[in-house]
């Protein structure tokens, strides 16, 4: 990780399930994506703010 890895991620509650940050991060290892794939857990009251957020 560095100052130009990609964050990426998925907004969900409950999200301490998923397997999409295994998968996700496994295949950017192995073609050299330089991205971090994370859960965010996130109530459904809050989403419009998580996602501005991530935008701001």
């Amino acid at each position: 990780m560095d100052g130009k890895t990609r964050v990426c991620g998925l907004i969900a509650n409950p999200v301490e399930h998923s397997m999409s940050p295994l998968m996700h991060n496994f295949y950017a290892g192995r073609t050299g994506v330089n991205l971090a794939y994370v859960p965010f857990k996130v109530r459904e009251d809050q989403v419009e703010a998580a996602v501005k957020g991530a935008f701001a």
